[in-house]
């Protein structure tokens, strides 16, 4: 389900920086905790902790750019905006789903307003 790919783009962009820290490991359980989720499927959420997932392959889960959206905006509430590694990999996050610079904006607006 298009949910799970939304928990692997989050763990991907808290790992950004090399590590998953407190925060941000609760961030991603609080949205696992809000999905209906069987044990296989939070199995494999609990695997991708383990081991991330790469850019290109998150920016692969998108068919559509509704979908792009949604994973920059999952990816972008999940992350530290004032870690550098974090904000670079947001950048190349927006690039390899090919969202407009005004779309990412508008998302960034909307992640400013649910912080």
């Amino acid at each position: 389900p298009f949910e799970i790919a939304l928990i692997m783009a989050m763990i991907t962009a808290a790992n950004a920086d090399g590590h998953i820290g407190p925060e941000e490991q609760r961030t991603i359980f609080d949205q696992v905790g809000q999905l209906s989720l069987d044990a296989e499927d939070k199995a494999f959420v609990f695997d991708t902790l383990g081991n991330p997932p790469t850019l290109q392959d998150i920016a692969s889960l998108a068919s559509g750019p509704e979908q792009a959206a949604e994973i920059y905006l999952a990816s972008r509430l999940v992350i530290d905006p004032d870690h550098p590694a974090e904000v670079a990999y947001l950048e190349a996050l927006a690039s390899r789903l090919s969202l407009p610079p005004e779309l990412v904006a508008h998302l960034e607006s909307q992640a400013a307003q649910v912080a």
